[in-house]
């Protein structure tokens, strides 16, 4: 079995994007090493995202990032009062039971358990 271990993001300004990665998603730092202006942020179960700051203009390479979530309607509530502006609202997407598709930076997933 394969399983990520990290991911890396370029970001252009590292203190906005790492605050709101702490902030948005509850995600906790791991390391940070200053010198390469990387910090590295894990979730619940083990999975690091690299945040590394690099000259403006950031370009998009059109990846995307989901989430799974344990309960979409819950976490949509909770984000959006935490000030996360998502493109719509939970539905039903045909590749997972519920989605909500954020704007900018996260797609929130809830499959069901077969799926998983």
């Amino acid at each position: 079995m394969i399983k990520f271990d990290h991911l890396r993001i370029p970001v252009s300004d590292l203190a906005r994007s790492r605050g709101w990665y702490l902030r948005t998603l509850s995600l906790t730092v791991e390391f940070e090493m200053p010198d390469r202006q990387t910090v590295a942020l894990q979730d619940t179960d083990g999975f690091t995202i690299f945040l590394q700051q690099v000259r403006p203009p950031v370009l998009p390479n059109q990846c995307a990032l989901w989430f799974q979530v344990e309960d979409v309607d819950a976490t949509f509530t909770d984000w959006s009062a935490r000030g996360v502006t998502f493109a719509h609202g939970p539905r039903k997407s045909y590749w997972a039971s519920r989605s909500a598709g954020e704007s900018e930076r996260v797609t929130l997933t809830g499959r069901r358990v077969r799926h998983v």
